[in-house]
């Protein structure tokens, strides 16, 4: 991280999407810039339950978390909340925060405040937020399109090349196109030109081609991704039904792979045999793969960066023997699966190269601190 001149005291305003683990990669980035920007403040917002998984975190003294109310029983739009108290304690000068929570771009806008969003899910997932526009008028909408243009290439849309109708997420295409999420990420993809600076959750050599197509987007601020391990991560893109855990739980225990289960804690305890987190293998209940960009993620795994497997589904019946097959044959006993791991060991070095003093990542990060700082606007 550079040296950068703190001449401009900023006051930078934080609003998380308080639902899972959303908030906890906004704070880590607030705690980040605060650290680097020790005459500016940083007040973090969020709801009490979610601001008290921070509690026990060790922060710098110029970010402080302020807990809002969900409106959850008082019927009040948080949105309103948290303009009212924004307004009635202090003039923010800056704001950062989570493109799904409710309002902020419109807000931002109305409060002529500089607006710096993070998107923390996978580039090409904001690419199908950002045209859902364009890709509606090209495909078509409702369940039907899953069924007949499913395959379709999605290689008209900017960033989205090698990913077919059937990865985007739900409620683009198919699923509930008005549900208050989906309505909420439409609006997103249409409010981000609003946003000074998008940060992302990936680095450049995983994503040349969607970092390309974006950069007619406000300056995108790039963060390098997880450490890639030596560990095989489970993650079932279906909404997972109780026959499905025990058909990939009874799997895992034949054939003794090394295993990282995100599973919720929910689905964890359905009928998964007892003691299999302690034989080879961790469930964590990390993400959920009920919603999102789930069937995005695994297209991306097995095809563009070809370091997964998407285990295909008939009529809708995963059995044990496919997914044993898959994981017996094709990881750990063919050439291609150690292809597999040579690939990961080899994004893993390009991390590496993002993240340390130099790389592309950590000149985002000093391009977004200096931003933060004044020394651009």
């Amino acid at each position: 991280m550079g040296s950068f001149d703190h001449h401009y005291n900023s006051h930078v305003a934080l609003l998380a999407f308080p639902f899972g683990t959303h908030a906890t990669p906004l704070y880590s980035l607030a705690s980040i810039l605060a650290s680097a920007t020790p005459i500016s403040t940083f007040s973090f917002f969020s709801t009490s339950n979610s601001n008290s998984k921070f509690s026990q975190i060790p922060v710098p003294p110029n970010l402080t978390r302020y807990d809002v109310s969900d409106g959850s029983l008082q019927g009040v739009d948080m949105s309103l909340q948290l303009q009212t108290h924004r307004r009635n304690r202090f003039n923010s000068q800056d704001h950062t925060g989570e493109f799904q929570s409710r309002d902020g771009g419109k807000m931002v806008v109305e409060m002529c405040v500089p607006w710096i969003a993070l998107w923390t899910g996978e580039t090409s997932s904001l690419s199908s937020h950002i045209y859902t526009d364009d890709i509606r008028r090209n495909i078509g909408v409702g369940d039907g399109v899953l069924v007949e243009q499913g395959e379709r290439s999605l290689a008209m849309i900017l960033g989205m090349s090698g990913l077919r109708v059937r990865d985007v997420p739900e409620g683009i295409v198919f699923g509930k196109l008005n549900s208050l999420f989906s309505l909420l990420l439409h609006r997103m993809g249409r409010e981000i030109s609003n946003a000074m600076v998008v940060a992302l959750n990936t680095f450049q050599a995983v994503n040349t081609e969607v970092l390309t197509q974006l950069i007619k987007l406000p300056n995108m601020a790039r963060r390098p991704i997880s450490k890639f391990r030596g560990i095989h991560r489970i993650q079932d893109h279906h909404a997972p039904s109780i026959g499905r855990i025990a058909v990939i739980a009874e799997a895992l225990e034949s054939t003794c792979v090394p295993f990282l289960w995100s599973l919720s804690e929910k689905f964890k305890a359905q009928q998964l045999p007892y003691g299999l987190f302690l034989r080879g293998g961790l469930v964590v209940p990390w993400t959920s793969p009920l919603l999102g960009d789930q069937r995005l993620n695994v297209r991306e795994a097995s095809e563009k960066w070809k370091i997964g497997l998407m285990v295909e589904i008939s009529d809708r019946v995963l059995t044990k023997k496919s997914v044993s097959n898959a994981l017996s044959w094709w990881v750990l006993k063919s050439s291609e699966g150690r292809t597999v791991k040579e690939r990961v060991m080899s994004m893993m070095e390009m991390a590496h190269e993002a993240i340390k003093h130099g790389g592309i990542s950590a000149q985002s990060l000093d391009d977004l601190i200096r931003i933060l700082t004044k020394m651009e606007f």
